[in-house]
């Protein structure tokens, strides 16, 4: 019996942990290292090509003149306390940096917010609007989006979250792109942070939004913030920003069946966290 035992005690090795190392984990890790890094090299190659063009781009100016509505949903609760700088941010520099600076902001609160109401107000920005609803809703901010676009004042519209980096070009691009036949303009965004975990296995070819050469306008090369939309459309078809998570997607498909042209600005615009 003694003997059974000892055998028994030695044929516990740590094999079938080894195995499972080196037949699932390993390979799995190595796969999405090898994609990662395809991706990564993917965006430096948009980043280095957009500083190497711009350079040499003739400077657009817009052929319009109107205001953008940038309608920023942002949160009342959970996470709040962490997306507060980052919309304090957002307000106070990357906005007043624009290069186009006919818009107006408009924060709209998930719930009653007195931090958002009491940090805007110290900032003294005239363009800058705070709006709530009554109760927390939550779906992503599509309700908020929704109720921006009837409440705004301007021309156009784009919509950002809290925590979104529109670099200096970023109006002024897709402001650029509207001539009187066109409806949408879109232009290229990069992911980065909880955006990029959060979407990696949709971003297939790079970080970069769109993602392939000609910008093809398809599900996955549209999100928020790297489109604008003249306001008159975005009134007519309020009902397609619905509360689906691809909501953004719904709503420019909606006014593409309707031949609603689209014009690419094949510049990077901003950073999405």
């Amino acid at each position: 019996m003694e003997e059974n035992k000892s055998v028994k005690s030695e044929d516990v090795p740590l094999r079938p942990v080894i195995k499972k190392i080196l037949k699932n984990i390993l390979p799995v890790a190595l796969i999405r290292s090898v994609h990662f890094c395809r991706k990564l090299v993917n965006t430096w190659h948009f980043q280095i090509r957009d500083l190497w063009i711009r350079p040499h781009r003739h400077t657009t100016v817009p052929n319009v003149s109107g205001k953008v509505s940038i309608i920023i949903p942002t949160l009342s609760k959970g996470k709040q306390a962490d997306h507060l700088p980052m919309l304090h941010k957002l307000l106070s520099r990357h906005l007043p940096r624009q290069t186009y600076d006919n818009y107006e902001a408009i924060v709209y609160c998930d719930g009653p917010n007195p931090e958002v109401e009491k940090m805007v107000e110290c900032l003294n920005d005239d363009r800058i609007k705070v709006l709530a609803t009554e109760t927390t809703l939550a779906k992503w901010g599509h309700p908020q989006t929704r109720l921006g676009i009837m409440a705004a004042m301007g021309e156009y519209f784009v919509r950002m979250n809290d925590d979104n980096v529109p670099w200096p070009n970023y109006l002024e691009t897709l402001v650029g792109g509207f001539d009187q036949d066109v409806g949408v303009v879109y232009g290229r965004i990069i992911f980065k942070g909880d955006a990029r975990r959060a979407h990696s296995r949709a971003l297939m070819r790079s970080f970069v939004l769109p993602g392939d050469k000609d910008g093809t306008l398809e599900h996955m090369n549209i999100d928020y913030m790297n489109y604008m939309v003249r306001m008159d459309l975005a009134r007519k078809n309020v009902q397609h920003w619905d509360d689906s998570y691809a909501s953004d997607w719904v709503a420019i498909d909606s006014l593409l069946r309707q031949k609603i042209k689209a014009v690419f600005r094949d510049v990077l615009i901003g950073e999405k966290y």
